[in-house]
């Protein structure tokens, strides 16, 4: 019973990556590009929260994730962030 218990605890998570840091991203894009995409993740997220996203204080969600890289993906760049981490999340 405790084995079938745990094996469903297993198949029940989802392991996830949730992102750090946007400094790396904006290393190697032109500076009226950077600001674009700085104006509108400020737009998105507010210009509190951009800078703990963009400076790594406050992780980056998955949803939040595709939305950064669909914007640098719009001005044809590949984003990379400073440090990811993958964990699990668990559903009840």
């Amino acid at each position: 019973f405790l084995l079938s218990s745990l094996q469903q605890k297993e198949t029940d998570s989802n392991k996830t990556k949730i992102a750090y840091g946007l400094k790396n991203a904006f290393k190697n894009i032109l500076v009226s590009d950077a600001e674009k995409i700085r104006f509108e993740l400020i737009q998105h997220f507010g210009q509190t929260e951009f800078y703990r996203r963009r400076n790594g204080t406050k992780p980056i969600s998955p949803k939040e994730q595709l939305y950064i890289e669909n914007l640098f993906a719009s001005f044809n760049y590949s984003l990379t962030y400073d440090k990811i981490i993958e964990t699990t999340f668990w559903e009840n």
